[in-house]
């Protein structure tokens, strides 16, 4: 942040990968929040409030948006409706229970050990790259957490979705627990829950089959053998699912891109699919326990007739059960409710 050719070109850089970030996932944007309240807080980065390289960083990261900009006011602004307003009207009403969620998933994410150390760096003052690199990351990671424990009081927030917070705390933490036993319990902490997760999706649910939808982890080749030979004996117009989830999941273990969702959930699927196209048209879909096929999808098509399931099992233990239809005479959506949900 200071004056001089490079350092100038090194923040212009910055504003290229803030703006990609900001295309990957929309809470990329808490870069900006952060270096905005690092700028503001500090007296002496006030000046760059008054500089135009400032404001062509911030140009950049606009102009690098403008595939999502465009395709927003196309759509009525469908990404920033789903996002600022349908999904905070879940059932808003003042809960600790999700902001106790919150709490305790930040601290399996972030670990028991880094607890000391994050509150050495709030509570210090370092010089150099340290000393900014700390106040970036005390900006971001506080915005960033209060920001969604506000939300976690009336809706359900992930704790992983603080990920750019704790990202930004990253290179101050490391002078704070330096090489110590605090490093030393750290890492036996991250390679063991790193093993834990990596058994839990890939040889037996350990956390059990509900948690961290451990139930979708398993069995898409088996999945994907069934539903590809099903496809081959009734040859339908077009394929989908009862979930959005499970029809990204399907298109992967098919390597295709041609499944859709249906259902009266809102989401990307909807704006894909042409329904008219379809009309009259014969459905193969895939649906789970967990995300049965809805009445009112049913009832959008002539007939609908279970043809097979697939049952996933490891060591003794039912994982999920997927059944796949037959759907034929598709009739479209017409009046069909659509809303978000989680």
């Amino acid at each position: 942040m200071d004056d001089g050719t490079a350092r100038w070109r090194f923040f212009l850089g910055a504003a290229v990968a803030v703006g990609l970030a900001c295309l990957t996932k929309y809470i990329g944007a808490l870069l900006l929040v952060g270096f905005g309240l690092t700028v503001l807080l500090a007296p002496r980065y006030r000046r760059l409030l008054l500089d135009w390289r400032s404001y062509a960083g911030l140009a950049i990261v606009v102009a690098m948006q403008a595939p999502v900009l465009i395709w927003n006011i196309e759509t009525d602004f469908a990404s920033f409706r789903l996002h600022l307003v349908d999904r905070q009207q879940l059932g808003f009403g003042l809960t600790w229970t999700h902001l106790l969620s919150f709490a305790l998933q930040l601290l399996v994410l972030v670990g028991p050990f880094l607890i000391w150390p994050t509150i050495r760096v709030f509570l210090g003052r370092q010089g150099g790259f340290e000393g900014r690199s700390a106040e970036l990351g005390k900006t971001t990671f506080g915005a960033s957490t209060l920001g969604f424990s506000l939300v976690a009081l009336g809706n359900f927030v992930s704790g992983h979705w603080n990920i750019v917070g704790q990202a930004t705390l990253l290179p101050a933490l490391v002078r704070q627990v330096g090489r110590g036993w605090q490093l030393v319990a750290h890492s036996i902490y991250g390679a063991a829950m790193g093993m834990l997760l990596l058994i839990n999706y890939t040889a037996y649910p350990v956390l059990g089959v509900d948690t961290l939808e451990t139930y979708r982890g398993y069995g898409w080749s088996e999945i994907a053998a069934a539903y590809r030979e099903e496809t081959g004996r009734l040859q339908p117009y077009f394929l989908a699912a009862s979930h959005y989830q499970l029809a990204s999941q399907l298109n992967f273990a098919l390597r295709t891109t041609q499944v859709t969702a249906l259902s009266q959930r809102l989401d990307q699927y909807d704006y894909w699919f042409d329904d008219a196209a379809h009309l009259g048209q014969t459905a193969l879909i895939l649906d789970d326990g967990h995300s049965p096929l809805e009445a009112a999808v049913i009832t959008g098509f002539d007939a609908v007739e279970e043809i097979r399931r697939v049952q996933i099992v490891r060591q003794g233990v039912v994982i999920n059960t997927y059944r796949i239809y037959l759907a034929t005479g598709y009739r479209g959506a017409g009046d069909l409710a659509q809303r978000y949900q989680f």
